[in-house]
């Protein structure tokens, strides 16, 4: 016994569903690459010194020195959890760090 063909509507009809759904993606794809802001912004809490400095092109030595720290000891800490530890106000060491970053 063989199997029945599938009818030409249906194949149409998948054809149509995949080609609709592939432009919808491919728009939406379009529109989110146009509309991405290229300035990464202020520097916040959650961000760590590795992040900031990958982010803002900032050399080790400036982070390390703007923070206070040893070189490495800073690792995988956020801004917020650096600032608890040395026991200063979150809002000087944002400021510190954001007058290291290029604008």
């Amino acid at each position: 016994m063989t199997r029945a063909a599938p009818r030409p509507r249906r194949l149409i009809a998948a054809f149509g569903l995949a080609l609709v759904l592939f432009i919808a993606f491919a728009l939406h794809a379009l529109w989110v690459v146009t509309h991405l802001d290229p300035s990464p912004g202020p520097v916040q809490a959650w961000m760590t010194p590795g992040y900031i400095m990958r982010t803002y092109d900032i050399p080790p030595e400036v982070m390390t020195q703007t923070l206070g720290l040893e070189p490495g000891s800073a690792r995988g800490k956020t801004l917020e959890e650096i600032a608890t530890e040395r026991g200063i106000p979150l809002e000087a060491l944002l400021a510190s760090v954001q007058a290291v970053v290029p604008r």
